[in-house]
Protein backbone atom coordinates (compact mmCIF):
# COMPACT_ATOMS: atom_id res chain seq x y z
CA UNK A 1 0.00 0.00 0.00
CA UNK A 2 1.16 3.47 -0.91
CA UNK A 3 0.24 6.44 1.27
CA UNK A 4 -0.28 9.95 -0.10
CA UNK A 5 -1.49 13.14 1.57
CA UNK A 6 -4.26 15.15 -0.07
CA UNK A 7 -4.40 18.82 0.83
CA UNK A 8 -7.04 21.39 -0.02
CA UNK A 9 -6.22 24.99 0.90
CA UNK A 10 -8.74 27.21 2.64
CA UNK A 11 -10.47 28.89 -0.30
CA UNK A 12 -13.52 31.07 -0.88
CA UNK A 13 -14.33 29.42 -4.21
CA UNK A 14 -16.44 26.28 -3.78
CA UNK A 15 -16.02 26.58 0.00
CA UNK A 16 -19.40 25.03 0.80
CA UNK A 17 -18.77 21.93 -1.32
CA UNK A 18 -16.59 18.91 -0.67
CA UNK A 19 -14.41 17.53 -3.45
CA UNK A 20 -14.83 13.82 -4.15
CA UNK A 21 -11.54 11.94 -4.46
CA UNK A 22 -11.73 9.17 -7.08
CA UNK A 23 -9.25 6.37 -7.64
CA UNK A 24 -9.63 4.72 -11.06
CA UNK A 25 -13.03 6.41 -11.45
CA UNK A 26 -14.46 5.15 -8.14
CA UNK A 27 -15.16 7.61 -5.31
CA UNK A 28 -13.17 6.80 -2.17
CA UNK A 29 -13.24 9.90 0.03
CA UNK A 30 -14.51 13.46 0.45
CA UNK A 31 -12.12 16.41 0.90
CA UNK A 32 -13.56 19.44 2.71
CA UNK A 33 -12.40 23.05 2.52
CA UNK A 34 -9.04 23.52 4.31
CA UNK A 35 -8.68 19.81 5.07
CA UNK A 36 -5.63 17.55 4.71
CA UNK A 37 -6.15 13.80 4.69
CA UNK A 38 -3.96 10.73 4.48
CA UNK A 39 -5.05 8.22 1.85
CA UNK A 40 -3.80 4.68 1.46
CA UNK A 41 -3.78 3.52 -2.15
CA UNK A 42 -3.47 0.03 -3.56
CA UNK A 43 -0.30 -0.57 -5.61
CA UNK A 44 -2.42 -1.54 -8.65
CA UNK A 45 -4.32 1.77 -8.73
CA UNK A 46 -3.56 3.87 -11.80
CA UNK A 47 -5.40 7.22 -11.83
CA UNK A 48 -6.36 9.88 -9.29
CA UNK A 49 -9.05 12.46 -10.08
CA UNK A 50 -11.16 14.87 -8.07
CA UNK A 51 -14.79 15.72 -8.76
CA UNK A 52 -17.10 18.58 -7.88
CA UNK A 53 -20.63 17.86 -9.09
CA UNK A 54 -20.26 17.34 -12.88
CA UNK A 55 -16.90 19.10 -13.07
CA UNK A 56 -13.52 17.84 -11.96
CA UNK A 57 -9.80 17.70 -12.60
CA UNK A 58 -7.51 16.06 -15.08
CA UNK A 59 -6.47 12.55 -14.08
CA UNK A 60 -2.96 12.18 -12.72
CA UNK A 61 -1.05 8.93 -12.83
CA UNK A 62 -0.45 7.34 -9.43
CA UNK A 63 2.65 5.56 -10.72
CA UNK A 64 4.36 8.98 -10.97
CA UNK A 65 3.59 9.79 -7.32
CA UNK A 66 5.94 8.44 -4.67
CA UNK A 67 4.95 7.18 -1.24
CA UNK A 68 4.38 10.06 1.21
CA UNK A 69 3.90 12.74 -1.47
CA UNK A 70 1.48 15.58 -0.84
CA UNK A 71 -1.05 16.23 -3.61
CA UNK A 72 -2.78 19.62 -3.59
CA UNK A 73 -6.35 19.95 -4.82
CA UNK A 74 -7.56 23.48 -5.53
CA UNK A 75 -9.97 25.41 -7.70
CA UNK A 76 -8.78 26.70 -11.07
CA UNK A 77 -8.59 30.47 -10.53
CA UNK A 78 -9.14 31.46 -14.16
CA UNK A 79 -12.27 29.38 -14.59
CA UNK A 80 -13.73 29.99 -11.14
CA UNK A 81 -13.07 33.71 -10.73
CA UNK A 82 -12.13 35.45 -13.94
CA UNK A 83 -14.63 33.98 -16.42
CA UNK A 84 -17.81 34.64 -14.36
CA UNK A 85 -16.54 38.14 -13.47
CA UNK A 86 -15.81 38.85 -17.15
CA UNK A 87 -19.32 37.79 -18.13
CA UNK A 88 -20.92 40.08 -15.54
CA UNK A 89 -18.59 42.99 -16.41
CA UNK A 90 -19.46 42.69 -20.10
CA UNK A 91 -23.16 42.64 -19.26
CA UNK A 92 -22.86 45.90 -17.32
CA UNK A 93 -20.70 47.48 -20.03
CA UNK A 94 -23.35 46.51 -22.57
CA UNK A 95 -26.00 48.26 -20.52
CA UNK A 96 -23.86 51.40 -20.09
CA UNK A 97 -22.84 51.73 -23.74
CA UNK A 98 -26.12 50.74 -25.37
CA UNK A 99 -26.95 54.17 -26.80
CA UNK A 100 -25.39 53.75 -30.29
CA UNK A 101 -26.34 50.99 -32.69
CA UNK A 102 -22.70 50.07 -33.46
CA UNK A 103 -21.74 49.90 -29.77
CA UNK A 104 -24.91 47.96 -29.02
CA UNK A 105 -23.99 45.41 -31.70
CA UNK A 106 -20.39 45.12 -30.47
CA UNK A 107 -21.37 44.72 -26.80
CA UNK A 108 -24.12 42.22 -27.61
CA UNK A 109 -21.60 40.17 -29.57
CA UNK A 110 -19.09 40.30 -26.72
CA UNK A 111 -21.72 39.27 -24.17
CA UNK A 112 -22.82 36.39 -26.41
CA UNK A 113 -19.21 35.28 -26.85
CA UNK A 114 -18.52 35.35 -23.10
CA UNK A 115 -21.68 33.35 -22.39
CA UNK A 116 -20.62 30.79 -25.02
CA UNK A 117 -17.18 30.60 -23.37
CA UNK A 118 -18.81 30.05 -19.97
CA UNK A 119 -21.09 27.30 -21.32
CA UNK A 120 -18.16 25.72 -23.17
CA UNK A 121 -16.09 25.73 -20.00
CA UNK A 122 -18.86 24.02 -18.03
CA UNK A 123 -19.37 21.34 -20.69
CA UNK A 124 -16.26 20.72 -22.80
CA UNK A 125 -13.67 22.01 -20.31
CA UNK A 126 -15.34 20.66 -17.20
CA UNK A 127 -12.31 18.49 -16.34
CA UNK A 128 -10.22 21.62 -15.85
CA UNK A 129 -12.44 23.13 -13.15
CA UNK A 130 -10.16 21.78 -10.39
CA UNK A 131 -6.38 21.42 -10.29
CA UNK A 132 -4.81 18.32 -8.78
CA UNK A 133 -1.03 18.36 -8.65
CA UNK A 134 1.77 16.95 -6.49
CA UNK A 135 3.70 19.55 -4.52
Amino acid sequence: MKTIHLSRPQEQINSTFSYTICIDGKPVRELKNGETIKLEIDENAELLTTKLMWCGSQAISLSDIEDGTTVQVKANTLLNRVLPFLTIALLFLGILFSDGTLMKTIMTSMIGLSILLLIGTLTIGRNNWLQTEPI
